[in-house]
């Protein structure tokens, strides 16, 4: 069986800028395009989509949002931290 995709969400985490949450994933290429297509995303992720100074809630709303808009099932096996699909 293969893998599920995920985005794992962590945090808040203390950093030189603040408090910010951090984004483990599987799927680079769905990261990256939810990142792209949010503007609370695309405003607060770092280079390499790895953390985002917004919080963990509001990070989640945007992932669960785009998954959404693909139209593909997923699940949420720790609400408001991780999505799978």
């Amino acid at each position: 069986m293969a893998e599920k995709n995920f985005i794992s969400l962590g945090g808040p985490v203390q950093a030189t800028t603040g408090l910010i949450t951090t984004i483990a994933t599987n799927n680079v290429a769905v990261v990256a395009a939810a990142v792209a297509a949010s503007d609370v995303l695309r405003d607060t992720t770092d280079s390499t989509n790895s953390t985002s100074t917004e919080s963990v809630g509001a990070v989640f709303t945007e992932f669960e949002r785009y998954l959404r808009s693909l139209n593909v099932e997923y699940e949420v096996p720790e609400l408001g931290r991780r999505l799978e699909w």
